[in-house]
């Protein structure tokens, strides 16, 4: 039995007693486990094109790893606790990008700090994405990094197209060694948003993975001119925090 088909039928199985965060999940079927085909590609060599992995290889995982042995450090060299300055080191490292062509903002709610850049094909093929590194407000030390594709970044871009990349991601965090009981693969939240993937790591350090569309699923497949929608992924130093979801208004 495939990975993704394992995964399901453990979830639904416990679906009705596991909570997301702040709310509950329902069991609700996202991604053919046959759309994953992006994740099998190899990461180019050029800054900016390689797969999305916090790995600092970035290797592309094929092989399901323990449950338990996955450590969540940030994207790639942008690890947690870092400062401003240490991150904007890491953005020109991992992606090509100058420091002076990084946004810095800050959240309209807590006033925190906020870096901006925009890169491609992070996924070879996958199109632009917008990267928002986020800090602490008391000490600015690095505590979430948010990437956004679709509609807030390529108001064009089909929505088919958006589910590829959310399938490839899905797989990808699957074959990744979180911890069991705080995975969940499939499911919606009470606003409608469809979740590919959630997970914790040991020290409970989460990685979301959101699908917001413009119709249903079926929608989205049966219609090859589709477009809209919006797929977000965030890596969190402390998921449990509702702040730790704040993005400045205005930032795509």
């Amino acid at each position: 039995m495939r990975p993704l088909q394992r995964h399901i039928k453990r979830f639904l199985r416990k679906a009705w007693s596991m909570l997301f965060f702040s709310g509950f999940c329902v069991p609700f079927v996202i991604l053919p486990y046959a759309e994953a085909d992006m994740v099998a590609q190899k990461p180019a060599s050029q800054p900016g094109t390689s797969a999305v992995s916090t790995q600092n290889d970035n290797d592309i995982l094929t092989e399901q790893q323990p449950a338990g042995s996955y450590r969540l450090d940030g994207f790639r060299s942008a690890h947690f606790g870092m400062t401003p300055q240490a991150v904007l080191a890491a953005i020109t490292t991992d992606l090509g990008i100058e420091a002076e062509k990084v946004v810095k903002t800050q959240t309209p709610q807590n006033k925190s700090p906020v870096l901006i850049t925009r890169t491609k094909d992070l996924i070879p093929g996958s199109g632009e994405v917008v990267i928002a590194y986020g800090f602490a407000v008391e000490t600015p030390k690095l505590n979430r990094v948010t990437l956004i594709w679709g509609a807030p970044v390529e108001p064009a871009l089909k929505t088919q197209h958006l589910l590829h990349i959310a399938s490839a991601l899905q797989r990808h965090f699957i074959l990744q060694g979180y911890e069991e009981e705080e995975r969940v693969v499939n499911g919606v939240m009470p606003d409608g948003s469809f979740i590919a993937f959630r997970g914790k790591d040991q020290q409970g350090r989460g990685t979301l993975l959101q699908l917001i569309l413009p119709g249903t699923i079926e929608d989205a497949r049966d219609t090859p001119d589709m477009v809209g929608g919006t797929l977000k992924l965030s890596y969190l130093l402390n998921p449990d925090n509702p702040s730790a979801f704040s993005l400045p208004e205005g930032s795509f």
